[in-house]
């Protein structure tokens, strides 16, 4: 089962579920496989999606879980799976690089919590 708090998707291949997770090593993958750099990946997308472009990006986010070749990806998924396919992948890769909204950097709940003007109580440890 994916967890979207970890930036994990899932996606329907071959008719069963995997979960798609875009960590570094994926990245990375994706990088070294279509030889453009991970910020180059936008304008790639934008300009026309090819079928090998996205077999290349489901590929890279189901190592982490999955660990299948490229051949095995490929010979499970099926041609009324690849639009589904693409979406998901896409949902997977913005889980990758979340951007809060607003613009602006969120300070952790915590780390706001704790007053740091004022002087503590008891012994430091």
């Amino acid at each position: 089962m994916a967890n979207p708090h970890k930036g994990e998707v899932s996606v329907i291949v071959g008719g069963s579920v995997h979960t798609l997770l875009f960590d570094i090593n994926a990245l990375c993958a994706v990088e070294e496989a279509l030889d453009i750099g991970i910020a180059d990946l936008g304008t790639v997308l934008a300009s026309g999606v090819r079928l090998n472009t996205i077999l290349t990006l489901l590929h890279a986010g189901l190592l982490h879980h999955h660990g299948l070749s490229r051949e095995a990806v490929g010979a499970m998924l099926r041609t009324e799976e690849i639009a589904a396919a693409g979406e998901k992948v896409s949902e997977a890769l913005q889980a990758a690089f979340p951007t809060p909204e607003g613009g602006a950097a969120t300070p952790s709940p915590r780390k706001a919590a704790k007053p740091r003007d004022r002087a503590g109580t008891g012994k430091r440890s």
